[in-house]
Protein backbone atom coordinates (compact mmCIF):
# COMPACT_ATOMS: atom_id res chain seq x y z
CA UNK A 1 0.00 0.00 0.00
CA UNK A 2 2.89 2.36 0.60
CA UNK A 3 3.64 2.25 -3.13
CA UNK A 4 0.25 3.74 -3.92
CA UNK A 5 0.56 6.35 -1.19
CA UNK A 6 3.94 7.38 -2.58
CA UNK A 7 2.48 7.68 -6.07
CA UNK A 8 -0.37 9.73 -4.65
CA UNK A 9 2.02 12.05 -2.80
CA UNK A 10 4.27 12.45 -5.81
CA UNK A 11 1.49 12.94 -8.38
CA UNK A 12 -0.30 15.53 -6.25
CA UNK A 13 2.84 17.64 -5.91
CA UNK A 14 3.44 17.41 -9.66
CA UNK A 15 -0.15 18.18 -10.72
CA UNK A 16 -0.59 21.37 -8.71
CA UNK A 17 2.60 23.11 -9.80
CA UNK A 18 4.82 25.24 -7.60
CA UNK A 19 3.14 27.24 -4.85
CA UNK A 20 4.51 30.59 -3.73
CA UNK A 21 6.68 29.73 -0.73
CA UNK A 22 8.73 31.94 1.56
CA UNK A 23 10.42 31.95 4.97
CA UNK A 24 10.81 28.47 6.47
CA UNK A 25 8.72 27.18 3.57
CA UNK A 26 10.99 28.60 0.86
CA UNK A 27 11.64 26.13 -1.92
CA UNK A 28 15.38 26.11 -1.23
CA UNK A 29 14.65 25.05 2.36
CA UNK A 30 11.89 22.48 1.90
CA UNK A 31 12.97 21.20 -1.52
CA UNK A 32 15.93 19.10 -0.26
CA UNK A 33 13.90 17.84 2.71
CA UNK A 34 10.96 16.76 0.55
CA UNK A 35 13.37 15.12 -1.88
CA UNK A 36 15.00 13.15 0.95
CA UNK A 37 11.55 12.27 2.32
CA UNK A 38 10.40 10.89 -1.02
CA UNK A 39 13.62 8.88 -1.42
CA UNK A 40 13.08 7.48 2.08
CA UNK A 41 9.54 6.53 1.15
CA UNK A 42 10.85 4.88 -2.02
CA UNK A 43 13.29 2.83 0.09
CA UNK A 44 10.42 1.83 2.35
CA UNK A 45 8.45 0.72 -0.74
CA UNK A 46 11.32 -1.50 -1.82
CA UNK A 47 11.51 -3.13 1.60
CA UNK A 48 7.75 -3.65 1.78
CA UNK A 49 7.60 -5.51 -1.55
CA UNK A 50 8.60 -8.64 0.34
CA UNK A 51 6.79 -7.82 3.58
CA UNK A 52 6.01 -11.44 4.48
CA UNK A 53 9.69 -12.45 4.61
CA UNK A 54 11.63 -9.53 6.06
CA UNK A 55 14.79 -10.20 8.02
CA UNK A 56 15.57 -8.23 11.19
CA UNK A 57 17.74 -5.66 9.36
CA UNK A 58 14.98 -4.96 6.81
CA UNK A 59 12.43 -4.57 9.60
CA UNK A 60 14.69 -2.12 11.42
CA UNK A 61 15.43 -0.23 8.19
CA UNK A 62 11.70 0.09 7.54
CA UNK A 63 11.01 1.34 11.07
CA UNK A 64 13.91 3.82 10.81
CA UNK A 65 12.49 4.99 7.48
CA UNK A 66 9.14 5.53 9.17
CA UNK A 67 10.78 7.49 11.97
CA UNK A 68 12.55 9.74 9.48
CA UNK A 69 9.45 10.16 7.32
CA UNK A 70 7.52 11.46 10.32
CA UNK A 71 9.98 14.39 10.45
CA UNK A 72 8.81 15.35 6.96
CA UNK A 73 5.40 16.63 8.01
CA UNK A 74 6.35 20.35 8.31
CA UNK A 75 7.85 20.36 4.81
CA UNK A 76 4.76 18.72 3.31
CA UNK A 77 2.51 21.14 5.22
CA UNK A 78 4.32 23.98 3.47
CA UNK A 79 2.87 22.75 0.20
CA UNK A 80 -0.60 23.37 1.66
CA UNK A 81 -2.49 20.68 -0.28
CA UNK A 82 -5.27 18.90 1.57
CA UNK A 83 -4.70 15.68 -0.37
CA UNK A 84 -1.10 15.57 0.84
CA UNK A 85 -2.27 15.81 4.45
CA UNK A 86 -4.57 12.81 3.94
CA UNK A 87 -1.83 10.80 2.21
CA UNK A 88 0.70 11.73 4.90
CA UNK A 89 -1.73 10.62 7.61
CA UNK A 90 -2.15 7.29 5.81
CA UNK A 91 1.62 6.72 5.74
CA UNK A 92 1.85 7.77 9.38
CA UNK A 93 -0.80 5.25 10.44
CA UNK A 94 0.67 2.53 8.26
CA UNK A 95 4.04 3.12 9.91
CA UNK A 96 2.40 2.92 13.32
CA UNK A 97 0.78 -0.35 12.28
CA UNK A 98 4.08 -1.82 11.05
CA UNK A 99 5.89 -0.72 14.22
CA UNK A 100 3.17 -2.38 16.27
CA UNK A 101 3.48 -5.61 14.27
CA UNK A 102 7.29 -5.66 14.56
CA UNK A 103 7.78 -4.42 18.10
CA UNK A 104 4.68 -5.37 20.06
CA UNK A 105 2.82 -8.08 18.18
CA UNK A 106 5.66 -10.36 17.07
CA UNK A 107 5.16 -12.94 19.84
CA UNK A 108 1.44 -13.14 19.22
CA UNK A 109 2.06 -13.40 15.48
CA UNK A 110 4.33 -16.41 16.16
CA UNK A 111 1.55 -18.04 18.19
CA UNK A 112 -0.93 -17.42 15.37
CA UNK A 113 1.51 -19.00 12.89
CA UNK A 114 2.02 -22.07 15.07
CA UNK A 115 -1.73 -22.43 15.56
CA UNK A 116 -2.08 -22.34 11.75
CA UNK A 117 -5.86 -21.88 11.77
CA UNK A 118 -7.92 -21.40 8.64
CA UNK A 119 -8.81 -17.92 9.87
CA UNK A 120 -5.23 -16.69 10.29
CA UNK A 121 -4.02 -18.37 7.10
CA UNK A 122 -6.74 -16.85 4.90
CA UNK A 123 -7.07 -13.54 6.74
CA UNK A 124 -7.20 -10.46 4.53
CA UNK A 125 -8.79 -7.45 6.24
CA UNK A 126 -9.50 -5.64 2.96
CA UNK A 127 -10.02 -8.34 0.31
CA UNK A 128 -11.81 -6.18 -2.26
CA UNK A 129 -9.22 -3.41 -2.34
CA UNK A 130 -6.49 -3.39 -4.95
CA UNK A 131 -3.28 -1.40 -4.49
CA UNK A 132 -4.14 0.74 -7.53
CA UNK A 133 -7.35 1.87 -5.74
CA UNK A 134 -5.57 3.41 -2.73
CA UNK A 135 -4.97 6.96 -4.11
CA UNK A 136 -8.66 7.33 -4.96
CA UNK A 137 -9.70 5.94 -1.59
CA UNK A 138 -7.43 8.38 0.22
CA UNK A 139 -9.12 11.25 -1.55
CA UNK A 140 -12.74 10.11 -1.63
CA UNK A 141 -12.99 7.32 0.94
CA UNK A 142 -15.00 4.14 0.74
CA UNK A 143 -18.48 3.77 2.18
CA UNK A 144 -18.39 -0.03 2.53
CA UNK A 145 -18.74 -1.49 5.99
CA UNK A 146 -15.70 -2.70 7.92
CA UNK A 147 -17.62 -5.75 9.12
CA UNK A 148 -15.07 -8.21 7.68
CA UNK A 149 -11.93 -6.32 8.74
CA UNK A 150 -11.33 -8.86 11.53
CA UNK A 151 -12.26 -11.93 9.47
CA UNK A 152 -15.50 -13.89 9.24
CA UNK A 153 -17.37 -13.54 12.53
CA UNK A 154 -14.39 -11.58 13.88
CA UNK A 155 -12.38 -14.82 13.92
CA UNK A 156 -9.00 -13.02 14.06
CA UNK A 157 -9.99 -11.07 17.14
CA UNK A 158 -11.28 -14.20 18.84
CA UNK A 159 -8.13 -16.11 17.95
CA UNK A 160 -5.86 -13.31 19.18
CA UNK A 161 -7.81 -13.08 22.42
CA UNK A 162 -7.59 -16.85 22.95
CA UNK A 163 -3.91 -17.27 22.07
CA UNK A 164 -2.44 -13.95 23.18
CA UNK A 165 -4.78 -12.39 25.71
CA UNK A 166 -6.99 -9.36 26.14
CA UNK A 167 -4.16 -6.81 25.93
CA UNK A 168 -2.97 -7.94 22.47
CA UNK A 169 -6.60 -8.24 21.37
CA UNK A 170 -7.33 -4.62 22.29
CA UNK A 171 -4.11 -3.25 20.78
CA UNK A 172 -4.59 -5.18 17.52
CA UNK A 173 -8.20 -4.06 17.22
CA UNK A 174 -7.27 -0.41 17.83
CA UNK A 175 -4.39 -0.43 15.32
CA UNK A 176 -6.49 -2.08 12.58
CA UNK A 177 -9.39 0.31 13.13
CA UNK A 178 -7.07 3.31 13.01
CA UNK A 179 -5.47 2.01 9.81
CA UNK A 180 -8.84 1.44 8.14
CA UNK A 181 -10.08 4.88 9.16
CA UNK A 182 -6.93 6.79 8.20
CA UNK A 183 -6.68 5.13 4.83
CA UNK A 184 -10.46 5.46 4.33
CA UNK A 185 -10.71 1.78 3.43
CA UNK A 186 -14.11 1.21 5.03
CA UNK A 187 -16.46 2.61 7.66
CA UNK A 188 -17.07 1.15 11.11
CA UNK A 189 -20.60 0.95 12.47
CA UNK A 190 -20.58 3.53 15.24
CA UNK A 191 -23.64 1.95 16.88
CA UNK A 192 -21.81 -1.19 18.00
Amino acid sequence: MIISIFLCLFSITQIHGKPALNGSCAAEIIGPKISKCLFTLKDMMEISKNSKNLDEKQKEDFVNGCDFFMTCKPAFECLNYGDLAVAFRAVEVQCKSVKFAIREFAECDKKLGINNSTCSQTYNPFPDIQEKDIPGLLKEGRKDSCEKVFGDSDCMLMEIKELCGQNDYEKYRKVQMELANAMRLCEFDTNS
